[in-house]
Order: C-alpha cells, then structure tokens, then sequence
C-alpha cells in the first residue's frame, strides 16, 4: 500500500492510537534511518520523536505523530529515488 493512501486511511479513524506489529513498526524505523543518513549524509541515528508503548507484539504510537513520520518517510523514499536516478555518488573527503 502506497504511503500516502495508509495516511488518508489513518486520518479517517476515530482513535487517537494505533496499533502495529512490533516487526511493520521496526522496518518502519530501520527504513526512515536508513534513508536520513543517507540522504544527508548524516553518521549517527536521526531523532524520530515517536512516543511508542510496547505490549507482546503490538506496538501503540500516537496517530498525528505516526503520520507524520509516514509523510516524511515517503519524501525521503522520493528524494533517494531522486538520487538514484540522477546517477549520484557519494563524495569521498581526502
């Protein structure tokens, strides 16, 4: 499902959390961290300011904030297209 169809959905529900599996929520974070540093050149983690509750295996976030990393995963998954695309290469400091 296309990002920006899953925000469309989550702004429709009533419910001020969401709940996903621990595994969806954990590709989620590794994909966002991977494309920030990647993207601008970053060595260390991004700070994803996404307040979580953990259960078994449910994972609780808050849905105004779950949607917003959403959006900005799909403008980092654009921009690292982009850059693909474009035949980019990392420069490399002497």
């Amino acid at each position: 499902m296309k990002i920006k169809d899953e925000v469309n959905r989550l702004r429709k529900l009533a419910f001020t959390e969401i709940e996903l599996k621990k595994d969806d929520f954990k590709k989620i974070c590794s994909e966002y961290c991977f494309l920030y540093k990647t993207i601008y050149h970053q060595t260390y983690n991004p700070s994803m300011k996404l307040i979580s509750t953990w259960g078994r295996s449910k994972v609780y976030v808050d849905k105004i904030e779950y949607i917003d990393v959403l959006q900005d995963l799909a403008y980092l998954r654009y921009a690292f297209s982009r850059m693909k695309f474009k035949g980019y290469k990392k420069h490399e400091s002497a």
